[in-house]
C-alpha cells in the first residue's frame, strides 16, 4: 500500500503508472488502501482515485463496510464526481442498510444541486426514508446555502412527503431569516396538504403574516400566503389579513389580495 501510495503521489509519474498504482490499491480493497486513495483525492484530485473508489463502492462482491466507508470518504471529499455511484448505491434494493445509510448521508454533505435531485429521485422511487432524511438535514443547516435549502423545500412539497412536515413547520416557525424559505416551507406545506401539514400551517399564522408582507419575497409566495390564511377560515387567520387590508401602509394590491384570499 505504502509504495503504491507513493506512486501516486508523485505528481511527475506517468498518467499510465499512476492508474495502475490507483487500480491495484481499489483491488488490494483494505481500509488502508481506501485511506491512501481518499488522501491521493485530498491533496492532488486524481481521476483514477476517484474510479479506483467508485470501483469499490459499486462491487456487491466486496467488503460491505468497505463499501460503506468508501461511501463515507466521497462525503468527507466532497466528491460531486461520486453523485452518480452513490445514486446507484441507493437504488440497489438489496444493499445492506449501512451502505444505503451511509450513501444518502454522503450526499447531503455534498450539498450540490445534482445531489439533492438525486436525494428526491430516490424518493421518488424507493421511499427512502435515510434520503428524506438527508434532505432534512440540509433543510435544516442555518450554515447551508440558502438557495440549496430553498430547493430542498419545494422538493419536499413536490413530493408531498410526509415525512418533511415537522421540518417544514420548524422552518416556517423560525425568526425571519431575510429570505424566501419561510415562504417556500409554508407553500410545501400547502402542497403536501394532508392534515399534518394542514395543522402545522394553522399553527403559523404570524408567520404566514410575515410572508406575505415581506417586500423581499415574491408575488408568487406571497400571494400564497394569502391564500393559504384564506383558506384556513380560523378567526385568527381572518383577523391578519383584515389587518393588511386596514393598513395603508401597504402596497394597493396586497391589500386587494389580503381581500381577495
Amino acid at each position: 500500500v505504502r509504495a503504491l501510495m507513493e506512486v501516486l503521489m508523485i505528481k511527475g509519474a506517468s498518467t499510465t503508472l499512476r492508474n495502475r498504482a490507483a487500480e491495484a490499491l481499489s483491488m488490494l480493497g483494505s481500509e488502508g488502501a481506501v485511506e491512501t486513495l481518499k488522501k491521493v483525492m485530498m491533496e492532488i484530485g486524481s481521476e483514477k482515485a476517484v474510479e479506483a473508489l467508485r470501483k469499490v463502492l459499486l462491487d456487491p462482491e466486496e467488503d460491505s463496510e468497505l463499501r460503506a466507508r468508501v461511501a463515507e470518504a466521497f462525503g468527507d471529499l466532497r466528491s460531486e464526481q461520486a453523485v452518480g455511484a452513490l445514486e446507484e448505491v441507493l437504488m440497489i434494493k438489496g444493499a445492506s442498510t449501512t451502505l444505503r445509510n451511509r450513501a444518502a448521508e454522503a450526499l447531503s454533505m455534498l450539498g450540490s444541486e445534482g445531489a439533492v435531485e438525486t436525494l428526491k429521485k430516490v424518493m421518488m422511487e424507493i421511499g427512502s426514508e435515510k434520503a428524506v432524511e438527508a434532505l432534512r438535514k440540509v433543510l435544516l443547516d442555518p450554515e447551508e446555502d440558502s438557495e440549496l435549502r430553498a430547493r430542498v423545500a419545494e422538493a419536499f412539497g413536490d413530493l408531498r412527503s410526509e415525512q418533511a412536515v415537522g421540518a417544514l413547520k420548524e422552518v416556517l416557525m423560525a425568526r425571519r431569516t431575510r429570505s424566501a424559505l419561510p415562504a417556500l416551507a409554508a407553500e410545501a406545506l400547502r402542497k403536501i396538504g394532508s392534515q399534518q401539514a394542514m395543522a402545522a400551517l394553522c399553527g403559523a399564522v404570524g408567520p404566514l403574516k410575515e410572508v406575505f408582507m415581506d417586500p423581499e419575497v415574491s408575488m408568487t409566495l406571497r400571494k400564497s400566503a394569502a391564500e393559504t390564511l384564506g383558506k384556513m377560515g380560523s378567526e385568527e387567520a381572518v383577523e391578519a389579513l383584515e389587518q393588511v387590508m386596514m393598513n395603508p401602509k401597504v402596497a394597493f394590491d396586497f391589500r386587494v389580495c389580503a381581500a381577495g384570499a
